[in-house]
């Protein structure tokens, strides 16, 4: 699997990745949004390559449609007249494509971040924020800075860049020093390097940076 055709497919560096991750066996299930369009080659995809997904039986709007990223959607019903992604769910485990996919239905995101690969602290850290930050943007970078000391952080964990197409996470980490985040990065980045040493590069490159974040100036080294 080469990343440049792998974008062909699924459309951005971050969900190529991810894929990658998936058949390095670096990550157990990969949940990704598609629009209408994109379903169908995504779909053959799966098939040819042999592995297992299952589509989310409703459709997520984005919350604010005048941005091409967003971390807040709603769900509506598979007929709703408005744009919206649907969810799917690869694996090469069938089982737990569909288990993924139960429970993102019944809002089990405990269940559903353990089975996608998230480190458990970060899984209760989501969990214990969700109730308010569901009802804000949805976004969890205010709380993991909250629970990080200091203003140098591993570049590994660095998910402020996740709207521009360039993170090695996809998880919202607890802590921006969170171990078991950080480990999974460099994994990822050993298995990226290996296969294309330039894209790995170019990549580490744009994660380092210093970002101002409310009063917080912060530095990713």
């Amino acid at each position: 699997m080469q990343l440049e055709q792998l974008k062909g497919v699924f459309g951005s560096t971050t969900k190529a990745l991810e894929i990658l991750y998936l058949n390095y066996n670096l990550k157990p299930v990969v949940r990704q949004g598609f629009y209408d369009n994109e379903i169908g080659r995504v779909k053959d995809f799966c098939r040819t390559h042999g592995l297992a997904y299952e589509t989310a039986p409703y459709k997520v709007i984005l919350a604010d449609k005048q941005k091409r990223y967003s971390d807040k959607g709603f769900k509506a019903r598979v007929d709703d007249p408005r744009r919206g992604m649907f969810f799917i769910y690869i694996s090469k485990d069938e089982r737990k494509a569909t288990e993924a996919r139960i429970f993102e239905m019944k809002d089990n995101h405990k269940e559903l971040g353990l089975i996608l690969g998230y480190p458990e602290c970060c899984v209760d850290f989501f969990v214990e924020n969700w109730p308010e930050r569901s009802q804000l943007d949805n976004s969890y970078v205010f709380p993991a800075l909250k629970n990080t000391d200091g203003y140098k952080f591993p570049f590994y964990t660095n998910i402020i860049k996740r709207s521009q197409d360039t993170t090695l996470l996809n998880h919202f980490p607890h802590s921006f020093k969170c171990e078991k985040s950080i480990n999974m990065a460099k994994d990822r980045l050993k298995m990226l390097y290996e296969l294309e040493a330039r894209t790995a590069s170019e990549l580490v490159h744009e994660l380092k940076c210093r970002v101002r974040i409310g009063t917080r100036t912060i530095e990713f080294s």
